[in-house]
This record gives C-alpha cells, structure tokens and sequence, in this order.
C-alpha cells in the first residue's frame, strides 16, 4: 500500500496535459464535440496503460523490474531483440515533442489572453508578421531554453525532481480547475461528489511524494515554484487591475455614447 500511494504521483503524471483539451475546445466547429472527445481520450489512455502495464507484469516476474530500466524494456528483453531499448527511445523522443509543442500552444495561448484580459503586459499579445504574437512566444520559448540548460547542469537528479514537482504542478492545477470551475458550470450533487473523491485523490498523491527520500525534493521545489507564482500574480493584479478598470471604463463610455447617437 505504501508503493502504491508512492506511485500515485507518477501514474496521474502519466494522464498530464488532459487540462490542454479545454483550450483546444475553443477551436472546434462544434462545441458540443468537446466532452465526447475528452472522455474517448481518457478512455484510451486508461486502457493503453492498463494493457501495457498488465503485458509487462505477465511477461516478466515482478521481482526482476528495476528502477534503473523501463518495464517496456524489461518485459521484452527476453526476446532476445536488440532494436527494442532504441525503439523505446525513439518513442520517448517523440512524446517528449509532442507535450512539449502541446505544452508551447497552451502556455502561449494563456500568456496571449492573460495580456488581452489586462493581467500582463500588453507587448505579450502585440502581433506581428507571425500567426502567434511573437513576444509571448518568446517568453515561452525561453522556458524551455531553461528546462534543457538544468538538464545539462544537472543530468543525474534533474529528471526525478522536475518530474516530480512539474506532476505535483499538474496536481495543483487541476485542484484549481476543480475548484474555479464553478464558476462557469452549474455542478449537481454527483458533480461535487465526484470533485471531493478528485481531490482526495489529488492529495494523496501529493502527500504520497513524501514517502521516499528520493523525491521529497521534487515537493520542496513545486511548494517554491507556487509561492513564486503566488507573488507574481499578486504583482501583476495590482500592476494591472488600474489599466484593465481603466480599459472597461473607456470600452463603457464609448457604449453609452454609441446608444446616445443611435
């Protein structure tokens, strides 16, 4: 029971970025498209990692499962095929581009609405020759210069620890999702049961990641990433709470004066 409440934390890591398909919901022809789509994809990831997860503890003894190799490789090395461990590779490769080009969309296109809103700078959401303002996409794009500086600097620890604090960030995201949502939907009495079985959930996975040393500092670091964040958007109300009344008032003034004419 202590494994698995250790590994909670890394199997919702594995359902990370389900959040995304609300911002590409904005961009479908048919809204009412957009939950039969997140349940298929929930539904498809539950049973690919249920099945892949269930052929390798059939295949191999759990005794021989280490943590210095992935199951995957693990369970088909007895197969004697040496293209196996490269083909994984390759598969890791390209998810790692796929969350991160779905990872630049959505942390983009939060920056540029953010901007549009009055929460942040207006040069983040001034366009240009680009689709995308160039700007934000900068700033994201900086981002990730860093991530792949930290991996360089620190490759033995690095992977643990911001994998652990960036599935403790996805945790606290969804909590936050949970909990706003409700200002936007009317939830039911199954609807707030099933939040409260989400966030017992949510925290014990977070508190799970207390258990074994290794990555207890992954916690430390997504505690220290949301103070950080917690700072930043005290700032940037206070900062821009002024222009944004400022920008409703002007927006008002030219109503009244539209409905005057008229």
């Amino acid at each position: 029971m202590k494994g698995v409440w250790a590994a909670l934390l890394f199997s919702f890591y594995a359902f990370g970025g389900i959040e995304i398909m609300s911002i590409y919901a904005t961009r479908l022809e048919n809204a009412k498209d957009a939950p039969k789509s997140g349940k298929v994809m929930l539904v498809l990831l539950t049973t690919i990692y249920l099945v892949s997860i269930g052929m390798s503890v059939i295949l191999v003894q759990l005794s021989k499962f280490t943590m210095d190799d992935s199951p995957f490789v693990v369970a088909l090395d007895g197969f004697r095929l040496a293209f196996i461990p490269h083909l994984f590779t390759a598969i890791l490769v390209i998810a790692g581009f796929s969350t991160m080009s779905a990872s630049l969309y959505a942390v983009t296109t939060l920056l540029i609405s953010l901007s549009k809103e009055g929460y942040a700078p207006k040069k983040l959401s001034k366009k240009g020759k680009l689709k995308v303002p160039f700007p934000a996409l900068v700033l994201t794009t900086g981002g990730l210069i860093v991530s792949i500086v930290l991996g360089l600097l620190l490759p033995n620890s690095v992977y643990e620890y911001i994998t652990t604090a960036a599935g403790l960030m996805l945790l606290y995201n969804w909590v936050f999702i949970l909990y706003s949502g409700k200002r936007l939907l009317t939830l039911t009495r199954v609807d707030q049961i099933k939040r409260i079985i989400a966030t017992v959930l949510i925290l014990s996975a977070v508190t799970g990641s207390l258990i074994y040393h290794s990555s207890r500092p992954g916690f430390y670091i997504s505690i220290g990433f949301l103070f950080v964040i917690g700072i930043v958007t005290v700032i940037m109300n206070r900062r821009f709470k002024g222009a944004k009344e400022e920008g409703q008032r002007t927006k008002q003034t030219g109503l009244f004066e539209r409905l005057e004419n008229i």
